[in-house]
């Protein structure tokens, strides 16, 4: 839910649900249409249970989004990881605005 003066969204994709390259672009184009200047960081869960999980889907949406977004994989049972993710959004709000 992003909500009229949100200072950000943190974008969690499930790396096991379909292609996460795809779906990472149909949700930044949506986010980006509700607010073009919205600070977003991208964190890609279950990477570990795919071999050969490759950040390269995920980067290239980025960029076809024409965006800077951090994007990170990360353990969402992990309190320390999940914490990374708000302080990568917060700078990026940040700098953002």
């Amino acid at each position: 839910i992003v909500m009229d003066g949100a200072i950000g969204v943190l974008l969690v994709l499930n790396a096991t649900q379909g292609d996460v390259g795809a779906v990472c672009e149909h949700w930044l184009s949506a986010l980006y249409a509700i607010d073009p200047q919205l600070a977003v960081v991208i964190g890609i869960t279950h990477s570990e249970r795919l071999p050969g999980f490759s950040m390269g889907t995920v980067r290239s949406a980025i960029r076809r989004c024409g965006r800077v977004i951090p994007a990170f994989t990360f353990d969402a049972r992990e309190r320390a990881q999940a914490m990374h993710l708000v302080r990568a959004l917060l700078l990026s709000a940040q700098l953002a605005r």
